[in-house]
């Protein structure tokens, strides 16, 4: 609850922009040490990790780095290449879109996007959507 907490802390004082990008540890650092100084802490917070450089939670990460305009761009990202995947209707689209989607809702409650295996696997799925976004795009211009 700690990291949410310090995550909403961080948007709410920049709203608009966030902190910017890959700024979260630095931002839980400072959001710790303010907490931990309050005699409450050990209640409030019982299971807190010593650092961490996310929020585990995909929409209060970006609204804590980027902001409200941060958020929306990536969902709008993330949310367009599902529905194009999805509008293709072929087997590869919609094992994209599905697994998009599915990851998508997964990063609300444990999100590390900045390790390398989830970054493989999120582009390496983008990079199949953008290629059967594609591929269908051909076929109907030549149909």
């Amino acid at each position: 609850m700690l990291t949410w907490t310090i995550a909403k802390d961080t948007f709410l004082e920049k709203p608009w922009f966030g902190e910017g990008f890959d700024t979260f540890e630095k931002q839980f650092k400072s959001g710790r040490k303010h907490y931990a100084a309050l005699p409450d802490f050990a209640e409030r917070f019982p299971y807190t990790s010593g650092n961490t450089n996310n929020a585990h939670n995909f929409s209060l990460h970006f609204l804590a780095e980027t902001g409200l305009l941060g958020l929306c761009a990536i969902t709008f990202f993330w949310f367009s290449l599902m529905y194009k995947a999805f509008k293709c209707k072929t087997d590869m689209g919609l094992i994209v879109s599905g697994a998009l989607l599915l990851s998508y809702l997964s990063f609300q409650l444990n999100m590390g996007l900045y390790g390398s295996q989830l970054s493989t696997l999120i582009f390496s799925l983008a990079g199949l959507s953008a290629y059967e976004i594609d591929e269908k795009s051909r076929q109907s211009d030549k149909g």
